[in-house]
This record gives C-alpha cells, structure tokens and sequence, in this order.
C-alpha cells in the first residue's frame, strides 16, 4: 500500500536551522511583498513620517524644520536687504539726475535772460 506523501504529515527538512516549509513561506512572503507590497510600503512610510512631522513629536523633523525655517529667515533678511539698496541706490541715480536736469534748466534760464 502506498503511502501519501503531504506536507501535514510529511516531515519537515532542515536547512541549516530553519525548516524547508517555514523558509519557503517567508521567501515567498518576501518575494509578494518586493512584488506587490514595496510602493504600499513607502507609502506607509512616508505617512507616518509626514504623521510624526505635523504632530512635531519626532525630534529629528523639528531640529530639521527649526533650521529650515533659520535659513529661509536668513534669506529673506538678506534679499530685503539688497532691495533696500537697490531701491537706495535707484533714489540716489534720480536725485542726481534730477539735480542735473534742473542746474540745466537753470543754465537755459539764464541764457535766455542774456539774450532777452
């Protein structure tokens, strides 16, 4: 009589230490998961991550947030700081123009009084 052979009652090979049957499951769950499960998990990694930022509790997003926010200070100090002088600098040129355009003036001014 010949005996069936399945793996309820089959024994279990050992490959080093693990099983054959419990190596094949996760093998084969590592496989499905690489396959099916990598994008989903990102994704789940990237909520908790987005999670932990919004709620502040992770030290490393608000140390990373805090100097963020410093630099981008920074920053707009520095851009203010050259529109002032820009803008300084465009008051400067106008003054002066218009200070030549009047001494002008006065010149025209002037010799038309001569000639009158």
């Amino acid at each position: 009589m010949a005996t069936r052979n399945n793996s309820r009652t089959a024994p279990l090979r050992l490959v080093g230490r693990i099983p054959l049957d419990k190596q094949r499951e996760s093998t084969m769950a590592t496989r499905n998961a690489a396959t099916y499960g990598g994008a989903h998990i990102a994704k789940l990694k990237v909520d908790k991550e987005l999670e932990a930022l919004e709620k502040g509790y992770h030290e490393g997003y608000t140390r990373k947030v805090k100097i963020l926010t410093d630099r981008l200070k920074a920053t707009l100090a520095v851009i203010e700081a050259k529109r002032k002088e820009r803008l300084r600098h465009i008051s400067l040129m106008y003054e002066a123009e218009l200070k030549a355009s009047g001494e002008d003036l006065q010149v025209v001014g002037t010799n038309l009084c001569f000639e009158a």
